[in-house]
């Protein structure tokens, strides 16, 4: 049953994922990130159509894992814990990891702030929705 709800998780926090980066990259912010196709494969390319949702389908997966293992050390209960596991993904991955794209590509500081703004909502709705796919499970 576990394994299932990590399934499930990893599924739903991949596809919140995919969407998000639609949105963010492609509708609200398309200003910014369209300047940048050189940094990017084609939209044509197949691995850019199948593989991005596959890589954030198995970003997901992990998510769910990691949510799993350190569940007993995350602190808050319920959804607050996913909430919590979210935000302390977002700092630890995001917040750094964008600057470092900064430094190392040509990019604008806009991009970066784009960056901050789908990591941190894709990791709280995705923390959210984890912990609230497993429930209590993990609490035996």
């Amino acid at each position: 049953m576990k394994v299932l709800r990590w399934f499930l998780g990893g599924l739903t926090c991949g596809i919140i994922g995919e969407v998000c980066g639609w949105l963010f990259y492609g509708a609200l912010f398309a200003k910014w990130t369209s300047q940048y196709q050189h940094l990017w494969r084609s939209i044509n390319d197949p691995i850019w159509r199948i593989g991005m949702p596959l890589a954030d389908i198995l970003n997901g997966l992990m998510i769910s894992l990691g949510f799993a293992i350190l569940y007993r050390g995350i602190p808050g209960e319920g959804i607050k814990k996913g909430l919590m596991f979210g935000l302390t993904l977002w700092l630890i991955t995001r917040l750094a990891g964008e600057l470092f794209f900064y430094t190392m590509s040509p990019v604008s500081f806009m991009m970066v702030v784009v960056g901050w703004l789908h990591g941190i909502v894709f990791l709280l709705l995705g923390g959210l929705v984890i912990a609230a796919i497993y429930g209590r499970s993990l609490e035996e």
